[in-house]
């Protein structure tokens, strides 16, 4: 649970929304991450002592930091920023520009990936 919760700090430190729920299966805390472009959101939670991500088409990953989920989110986002709606990388901008992800950045609202 403590690599959950570091993982959701830091979030909050680089302003990624998240809000708590309840995980059924797992009967345990969870947390919905904004930005994840076509999914919304990525679930996170706690499964056999590690840290997953669930995604949209139910997709799950392991998650063993920030930098993780983050690489996530910008394969998400690389994903469907061809399409109008997701063309702005929302929450995540600063987080990808920091990271060096994107060839070519026009504003934090809209940033090229080609």
């Amino acid at each position: 649970m403590k690599k959950l919760l570091d993982i959701i700090i830091e979030c909050s430190k680089k302003g990624i929304p998240s809000h708590t729920g309840w995980d059924e299966e797992n009967k345990s805390l969870c947390f919905d991450v904004d930005g994840f472009s076509k999914s919304g959101t990525a679930t996170l939670f706690v499964k056999d002592k590690e840290v997953y991500s669930k995604t949209r088409y139910g997709q799950e990953d392991k998650i063993d930091n920030f930098d993780d989920l983050a690489s996530i989110a910008w394969d998400w986002y690389i994903q469907y920023s061809d399409r109008e709606v997701f063309k702005n990388p929302g929450c995540w901008a600063d987080v990808f520009i920091e990271k060096g992800w994107p060839k070519e950045v026009q504003t934090k609202e809209y940033i090229t990936t080609r």
